[in-house]
């Protein structure tokens, strides 16, 4: 009746169920209903601020085995990892590992908990590990340096625009409507906003829209202003900067496929619940604006007629979904999330992102 999964169906799977009759990966059967990030930890006493993909996945691997060689004061790195049946492992592994050719370390400590994944890096000044956003506890969370220059902070408003490198979504999977009563009660609490505060409340990852000021993202327009391609527009990047210089992003951003406009299942279950919460006092005599952009790739006003599009369609979900006074923006592949030299940095940078002023 209900499947509960740490990660999205692959295309085997939903091949099989595709041969049954049913697209597992339509609104109706595919449901997200929180979000998680996983985090690179060392203690406290260790300076280091930030690590690339590459040298996190190198230091699990055991290629890089002294902090000397990142700037540190030489010593041996004790490298601490989740048993190989954790979903928290199974994730990192698929998102750094596999996709280099590499294997974790056999000198790795390998620990069955949260918890102890925290606390073994927090009494060990030699220590690095891993863990989920909320189990941080006495340790030190890294950013994470992109190839391009942009720096990622691990945070709640980073893990809700999925914009952190390490983010993920959990999943239920259904074929329709659960049939049993249990089933469906649980599926839909896990959707409801009930749901969103229990797990907010436990300091996990939710998916109620939280704002952030502008200044608080001055790292990614300063990239933007000295990462200048043949396409940059500067008078585009003044009128955004004008623009939302007196705004606040909420953290509810919708991401598209190459050449699309078209809102997933995720996307499509967000609309309603960006709706109901522009709906709510706070927001009733705000301008809210829909700000559409796209990655880098093909011609600039191509991309910028695009990103309009896919501004455009969220608008008219909300307006369906009973919001109606959204202004629609559209400033193509200005201002990027991410680095556009990878797929998976070309996707978060096909976005519509939800501001407030």
């Amino acid at each position: 009746d209900l499947v509960w999964s740490s990660r999205p169906i692959n295309d085997g799977e939903a091949g099989r169920f595709t041969a049954q009759g049913f697209n597992m990966r339509a609104s109706g059967n595919e449901h997200v209903f929180a979000l998680d990030a996983l985090v690179v930890l060392v203690n406290r006493e260790n300076t280091s601020i930030s690590l690339s993909l590459d040298r996190i996945a190198q230091i699990f691997a055991g290629q890089i085995t002294d902090w000397g060689e990142l700037g540190q004061p030489p010593g041996q790195i004790n490298v601490y990892a989740p048993i190989s049946s954790m979903g928290t492992w199974t994730a990192f592994e698929d998102t750094l590992l596999k996709p280099r050719g590499l294997l974790v370390t056999s000198d790795a400590k390998r620990l069955p908990t949260a918890i102890e994944w925290s606390d073994a890096v927090a009494a060990d000044p030699s220590g690095i590990g891993i863990t989920m956003m909320a189990y941080v506890r006495g340790a030190k969370a890294l950013n994470i340096e992109q190839s391009c220059g942009l720096t990622s902070k691990p945070s709640i408003f980073s893990a809700k625009t999925e914009e952190f490198p390490l983010a993920r979504r959990l999943y239920f999977y259904t074929k329709g409507q659960p049939r049993s009563r249990v089933a469906r009660e649980l599926l839909a609490f896990a959707l409801s906003a009930n749901s969103q505060e229990a797990l907010k409340n436990a300091q996990f990852v939710d998916q109620s829209p939280e704002l952030l000021p502008f200044r608080d993202q001055a790292g990614r327009i300063a990239y933007a202003l000295n990462a200048q391609d043949e396409d940059f527009r500067l008078d585009s990047m003044r009128s955004l900067i004008s623009e939302l210089s007196q705004a606040s992003r909420l953290s509810t951003t919708f991401r598209f496929a190459l050449g699309s406009a078209f809102l997933d299942s995720k996307a499509q279950e967000d609309v309603v619940r960006l709706a109901r919460e522009l709906r709510k006092p706070p927001y009733r005599d705000r301008k809210v604006l829909l700000i559409g952009f796209a990655d880098s790739v093909g011609n600039y006003n191509v991309n910028q007629k695009i990103s309009k599009a896919r501004a455009n369609t969220v608008a008219k979900a909300l307006n369906r979904a009973g919001y109606k006074e959204a202004v629609v923006k559209a400033y193509g592949e200005l201002a990027p999330v991410a680095c556009n030299d990878k797929p998976a940095g070309r996707y978060l940078n096909r976005r519509v992102e939800v501001w407030v002023q």
